[in-house]
């Protein structure tokens, strides 16, 4: 296991889950460029802020995560070889996360403005 970072769009919308042992998490699946193409990376998160933060993300959004990377390959359905990661995010970067911090600034100079 590695520790990396991957950037890429959602290819679904994340999925809320639930572990046998009554731990919340969420899964997204990514597709990252590479070389020429492109490589799908399948990410946990179990942390709650993190999960907060992605669980609205919409397909085609882009996102940024850090943490332990496990590379895999395997042959696909026509027998040709195919690679991919699956991740566990410590850390992230979602294209929201900018109009969050404009909407939060918004909202507090607006407060200022009612309290003058």
């Amino acid at each position: 296991m590695l520790t990396a970072h991957a950037a890429g769009e959602l290819i679904a919308a994340p999925e809320r889950r639930t572990s046998e042992r009554g731990t919340d998490w969420l899964r997204l699946k990514l597709r990252c460029a590479a070389g020429g193409g492109h490589a799908f990376v399948s990410v946990a998160v179990f942390d709650p802020a993190l999960i907060e933060r992605l669980a609205d993300l919409l397909p085609g959004d882009s996102v940024s995560v850090a943490g332990p990377m496990e590379l895999r390959a395997w042959l696909d359905r026509e027998g040709q070889p195919a690679a991919g990661a699956s991740m566990v995010a410590n850390a992230c970067l979602s294209v929201r996360d900018g109009t969050r911090k404009r909407e939060a600034r918004a909202v507090r100079q607006e407060a200022a403005t009612w309290a003058a």
